[in-house]
């Protein structure tokens, strides 16, 4: 018997932002480990193959547009039965929307543990993708000169896999939930 802490198999999940990086290596976990997903980015065109491979769904999906927000939400529903998870793994999105979104969610949803996840650095992401060089190089310097930057990244997939143990934890244990929580790279760990 798997152990109820790190078992999500039978979850309806939708992950936005899976065209790449945390997201797509959280799809590809997610569908080993037994949940159906349903795929949403603003890159459709990476996600039809994927979503063939892992029996699920592709959605094409802005995340800066909140009536497509509430249709893919309710399409990926439909398509699945359900939802049980939502994992938002966009690397470009306006932070206020966020919050308003998580906002409405655990008001009109009371009985579902949404969680906040934080993600420092992490390898195999494209969050910098677009960045202005010029401005990154001076961010950089400045990052490094206050030991802001980590010797070491998370590994994607780690991420990913951490990402769904909590998933798993609040899914075991209905009465709590971690509301907030940071992953950081571990310093010095060998893999």
């Amino acid at each position: 018997m798997k152990d109820r802490h790190s078992n999500i198999a039978g979850i309806r999940m939708l992950v936005i932002g899976a065209s790449s990086g945390i997201g797509l290596a959280l799809a590809h976990a997610a569908h080993v480990r037994g949940a159906r997903v349903a795929l949403a980015a603003r890159r459709v065109e990476r996600l039809t193959e994927l979503a063939e491979k892992l029996d699920g769904s592709a959605h094409e999906l802005d995340v800066s547009d909140p009536h497509q927000i509430e249709t893919v939400v309710a399409d990926a529903a439909e398509k699945l039965g359900a939802l049980d998870a939502v994992v938002f793994t966009s690397a470009v999105v306006p932070f206020a929307l966020i919050e308003e979104i998580l906002r409405s969610w655990r008001a009109e949803h009371p009985e579902l543990p949404v969680i906040r996840a934080s993600i420092g650095p992490t390898d195999g992401t494209e969050i910098l993708r677009g960045a202005d060089r010029d401005l990154l190089g001076e961010l950089y310097r400045s990052w490094a000169q206050e030991g802001q930057i980590p010797a070491t990244m998370s590994a994607v997939d780690d991420v990913a896999n951490a990402l769904l143990s909590f998933i798993a934890v609040a899914r075991a244990n209905p009465t709590v939930v971690s509301e907030i929580v940071h992953l950081a790279p571990r310093a010095h760990t060998k893999r």
